[in-house]
């Protein structure tokens, strides 16, 4: 049985590793958070370096899809894309890593035009084990949607679950359904690659003149805006529709043979606002009757959702209000990044381990950098920053931002999963109409009507919402109860929804002592939480990464686990 089992995810975008020890918190990584470069592609070369240590005497398991990999998808990071001096350090010992030679085998693996499970993993267990001249580490392949479901199954703490996943599309399929009970997870049925309402959706993304695969939540945030009661709804909803378990989409839009020219042709008809009122409500309502139909099916009203398409937090509330299930969980890694922990955990239960589904309140998995390493960092850039110790911190940085202060908060491990959840955040005042346009303008750099969401006093949650359940990760949006839409309105999308983060005190002590002095400075256990970097940056993950983003953007102030930090006059 091995020590330690990494996953990996290393081939297209979101690129990432996850670490599994028995007795250990596991440890999770993506790339783009060190190269800083959104839905990094390339190879994670330097994720492994942070558990170089444990590569030895263990099972590596790696997500690899039934087509061969390019040659971007290995490449090392280039230097625009590195914005740390600790990645460039890393460069000579990266040269003679084991996981170099574990990249080139797996690019060397011959094309496979028929998904053959089988002979892919002899092929890659045989080269790498080759390459390496370790016959004790083996390397394993899992399914793509295989592992999105798996990260959401295990990590759900259900005992009985129907999972969902559903994406742009993974092994030739874009939604899988399965049933979970115990140890096992047994698949049921899916809807193949080309009835994919991922790839509708995000050619809609890319005739709005975003980008695919990186700005789904922009056309989200924009249908707010819009009227979806037109034309083209009636049109799209006879196209796109859900039959049974599986996602029907008829042509035009059946995605054999894709046809930008036809997305853009009823942007330009329909304008901006409408269209994505239109595409986000076919997307809600794929979403309901597939769970609908689920739970008529299978008799189940435990859910467990993953797969890029599940990052859709307005979907996920029409689900949560309208369906009637008893229980929902939206893995927080819910995008690619996530296979990773998927194949782990496939790994761990095909080899012995003894899993069965657990719960993390937190997925505080990424690095932690200590007092020493932001002293030096702080040091490092004194020529331009202030900084002192304070032993109430958390209660000085609600002071700040009870006064209208902008201030960003780095603590502990860091996030994994594409939401900031009280580690790596900037903090505003959600009582100020001014609030949204200040971090838009000066500091996140983004479109005006992107919402900003809130971390929330679990005890606040039944005062201030309407309906909702203890979602600790910010997956599904939430109704703020009318009566206080006016007295936070920059903590709000503008149809009165929400995505918070619902805190207690043993996730986060010193993030709940911040909330908890906030409350008592305001009435409201409510502030807004939005990841700490700026537009076209990633998470910050270093100390370094959050001086370089505090330094270039309208931040007031930084509170850096215990340290105050201001800029120089």
């Amino acid at each position: 049985m091995p020590d330690a089992i990494i996953g990996i995810k290393c081939i297209g975008h979101d690129t990432s590793i996850f670490l599994l020890r028995e007795g250990e918190p596991p440890f999770g990584l993506d790339r783009e958070r060190i190269t800083r470069h959104k839905h990094d592609v390339g190879f994670p070369y330097e994720p492994l370096e942070f558990i170089r240590d444990s590569i030895k005497d263990n099972t590596l398991t790696v997500s690899v899809p039934d087509i061969k990999p390019s040659y971007r998808d290995f490449e090392f990071a280039s230097n625009r894309n590195l914005h740390s001096g600790n990645v460039n350090e890393m460069r000579g010992s990266l040269k003679t890593g084991l996981h170099i030679k574990l990249a080139k085998k797996i690019r060397n693996t011959p094309i496979v035009s028929v998904p053959n499970k089988k002979r892919i993993n002899a092929i890659i267990r045989r080269n790498v084990s080759s390459a390496l001249k370790r016959r004790d580490f083996s390397v394993e392949r899992y399914d793509h949607h295989n592992t999105h479901a798996a990260g959401a199954y295990y990590f759900s703490g259900f005992d009985k679950a129907c999972v969902i996943t559903m994406d742009g599309q993974g092994d030739d399929y874009s939604s899988k359904i399965f049933i979970g009970e115990g140890e096992s997870m047994n698949f049921v049925t899916g809807t193949d690659k080309y009835n994919s309402l991922g790839h509708v959706y995000g050619s809609f993304t890319e005739a709005l003149g975003l980008r695919r695969d990186h700005d789904e939540g922009k056309v989200e945030a924009l249908a707010g805006f819009g009227n979806p009661d037109t034309p083209l709804y009636e049109k799209l909803k006879k196209k796109i529709y859900v039959k049974g378990l599986k996602i029907v989409i008829e042509k035009p839009f059946y995605y054999d043979r894709p046809n930008p020219s036809l997305y853009k042709s009823i942007v330009s008809e329909y304008g901006d606002k409408d269209t994505a009122a239109a595409i986000q409500r076919i997307l809600e309502e794929a979403g309901l009757s597939l769970v609908t139909n689920a739970m008529d099916e299978f008799g189940i009203k435990n859910f467990c959702f993953a797969g890029g398409t599940f990052a859709n937090v307005q979907m996920n509330m029409r689900i949560f209000e309208e369906t009637g299930l008893e229980n929902m969980y939206v893995f927080p890694a819910m995008n690619d990044a996530g296979c990773a922990a998927g194949a782990a955990i496939l790994s761990a239960v095909r080899n012995g381990w003894d899993i069965k589904p657990f719960r993390f309140d937190m997925p505080y998995f990424g690095p932690r950098f200590g007092e020493n390493d932001i002293k030096e960092a702080l040091e490092a850039n004194k020529n331009r920053i202030s900084f002192h110790r304070e032993d109430d911190w958390p209660e000085r940085v609600a002071e700040l931002v009870s006064n209208g202060k902008v201030v960003g908060f780095y603590q502990g491990n860091m996030e994994y999963g594409p939401r900031a959840l009280g580690n790596r955040s900037v903090i505003a005042d959600p009582r100020r109409k001014e609030t949204k346009d200040i971090i838009n303008n000066t500091i996140k750099r983004r479109k005006p009507y992107q919402p900003f969401c809130p971390s929330v006093l679990e005890s606040e949650r039944e005062r201030l919402f309407e309906k909702s359940y203890k979602n600790k990760h910010m997956t599904c949006a939430f109704r703020l109860k009318e009566r206080f839409q006016k007295e936070l309105p920059s903590g709000i999308h503008i149809d009165g929804t929400a995505r918070p983060q619902f805190v207690e005190k043993h996730d986060n002590p010193n993030y709940f002592r911040m909330i908890s002095e906030f409350k008592k400075l305001t009435g409201y256990g409510f502030v807004i939480n939005t990841s700490f970097n700026l537009h076209g940056r990633t998470i910050v993950m270093t100390p370094e990464h959050a001086i370089q983003d505090f330094l270039d953007c309208g931040l007031d102030y930084m509170a850096m686990d215990g340290w105050i930090v201001e800029r120089k006059n």
